[in-house]
């Protein structure tokens, strides 16, 4: 692999020229590599844009199992998630 030399300014390029600098410096088949990052993107747009604009230099998604646990304790059930706990009482 070649020495890559530091990019200054790196969080101000779009998206697509941040992928482009990053396949050119980094990956041994940037093809495959562009079908795999896109792979990942979100099919609508607007959805795409809002994971873009949750956090600074987005070049793709990623995708994390969501599970849900349940506990049942008489008259309540606890939800559980990775981000929250929240109970339901029925």
């Amino acid at each position: 692999m070649k020495e890559v030399q530091p990019i200054k300014g790196f969080s101000k390029l779009d998206k697509e020229s941040k992928i482009k600098w990053l396949l050119e410096n980094y990956a041994n088949n940037p093809d495959e590599a562009l079908n795999m990052l896109k792979g990942y993107w979100h099919s609508s747009e607007e959805a795409q844009k809002l994971h873009d604009e949750f956090i600074e230099n987005t070049i793709s998604n990623y995708y994390l199992p969501f599970g849900v646990a349940l506990i049942l304790k008489l008259t309540e059930v606890c939800i559980l998630s990775q981000w929250q706990l929240r109970k339901v009482v029925w």
